[in-house]
């Protein structure tokens, strides 16, 4: 088979391909009430949860305040918090193992809460630091080796609580409680910027960044309900994005596949009651999935693309397509953005702004520059895509987006999924 030509192909004749949101599970994290709560959880889209990692796994004044998924797509990565132990990283493979363990400060209740985490996109962690009796706020970088790094700490912040990384600047937004304010941060920590004020306070509420249209996303904790899930324009305009008819508090709102014609959200409420809820972006539309044994203070959607900067210049780009193994692939890169891209005629988008170096990455020109994006999955679903620029300087603090299909000759046109768009800062 000729990848390049069917990649080619596919492209452009995606119009008549059909809507696909996510169908692998999502990975919840939470604190746990109970030792046979999970503290680590997949949940499939139908609400069905299996456990990875139980409460009975750690002593009980360990608390779970959040996580993400590694570069791998697999590893759950917890961050732990306690008033006896050091505030750690913990790595759980899919089988509930820790494969490692790493201390991002000393016991509490000194040093801090640790209250969100996210993968950058050079392979590193930020880390949201509570104040403390001894220490600040902060939000913290943690190298793959465990190294520790202040990027941001100011009284003009007192309280952060949440991060979410801009998706088309790579700046960071972080969700400040005290004063309910959405601040964003520039990349080396030296640039604060007030956006605009959420109507309700935080607690610890999870906030969100809509790739499709650039919105900020922050549920609604503190009240008795109903409870609202409030969205936010990059100037800080706030606007009411759904009302959800319950009385139980919502903690987290994330984005289902940007491609999909109708884009999903997947909220979950408190631990206490687990309910994990389905929002039709269109209608608006609320499903409840599933209540009760849940941990519900985080969600992870499924990633198939991650990226990771092994040396100066020099980026990998993981694939992971969940049972799709020896799928063919391609992986195409813009320097012009996601957005406004193109939208299909059965009304799925494919956010990847064309320019000169989509074309070139797709026809294979820019070997040996760029390497792997046109190829195969192995037999787990993987690949990895090789791109070096220690030759090309004058990039450094451009923004590159990249974007990855696989392709099947017994789908229609021959494309199977579209992933959700990457960015990096080279």
């Amino acid at each position: 088979m000729n990848i390049r030509w069917l990649s080619w192909l596919t492209l452009c004749l995606a119009p008549m391909l059909a809507a696909q949101p996510h169908t692998a599970p999502w990975t919840a994290f939470g604190p746990g009430s109970s030792p046979t709560d999970a503290l680590v959880a997949r949940v499939d889209t139908n609400g069905m949860l299996r456990t990875v990692f139980p409460r009975s796994s750690l002593p009980l004044d360990n608390q779970v305040w959040g996580g993400t998924v590694d570069i791998d797509n697999a590893t759950s990565i917890a961050i732990i918090s306690s008033t006896v132990y050091p505030a750690a990283m913990l790595f759980i493979d899919p089988s509930g193992s820790v494969q490692k363990s790493l201390a991002i400060s000393p016991a509490m209740p000194g040093a801090g809460y640790l209250q969100d985490i996210v993968l950058d996109d050079d392979g590193t962690f930020l880390v949201v630091r509570g104040p403390g009796n001894t220490v600040p706020a902060a939000l913290l970088r943690v190298s793959r080796s465990g190294s520790v790094t202040t990027v941001f700490s100011s009284a003009a912040v007192p309280r952060p609580r949440s991060i979410v990384l801009d998706g088309d600047t790579g700046d960071y937004y972080l969700a400040e409680s005290l004063s309910r304010r959405l601040v964003q941060v520039s990349r080396d920590g030296g640039g604060v910027t007030s956006l605009g004020t959420w109507p309700t306070s935080f607690w610890h509420e999870r906030i969100s960044y809509q790739i499709r249209t650039g919105m900020i996303l922050h549920p609604e904790f503190v009240g008795a309900g109903p409870f609202s899930i409030w969205q936010m324009t990059p100037g800080g305009t706030v606007s009411t994005y759904v009302t959800i008819p319950s009385s139980l508090a919502i903690l987290d709102v994330r984005p289902d596949r940007s491609s999909a014609r109708s884009e999903r959200m997947f909220a979950t409420t408190h631990q206490l009651s687990g309910t994990f809820y389905l929002i039709d972006d269109a209608s608006r539309s609320v499903t409840s999935l599933r209540s009760g044994g849940a941990p519900g203070q985080s969600l992870v959607p499924p990633r198939e693309v991650a990226s990771c900067r092994t040396a100066p210049g020099q980026w990998e780009f993981r694939l992971h397509f969940e049972g799709q193994p020896k799928q063919p692939f391609a992986m195409a890169f813009s320097l012009a953005g996601m957005r406004p891209g193109m939208v299909l005629s059965d009304g799925r988008k494919i956010l990847l702004q064309p320019d000169v170096l989509t074309y070139l990455s797709l026809s294979g020109r820019l070997d040996p520059v760029l390497t792997g994006n046109l190829g195969v999955l192995d037999p787990d679903g993987r690949a990895v895509v090789l791109l070096d620029l220690q030759n090309a300087p004058s990039l450094t603090g451009f923004n590159l987006f990249g974007l990855a299909v696989t392709l099947d000759p017994s789908a229609p046109v021959g494309l199977r999924t579209i992933a959700d768009p990457i960015r990096i800062r080279l």
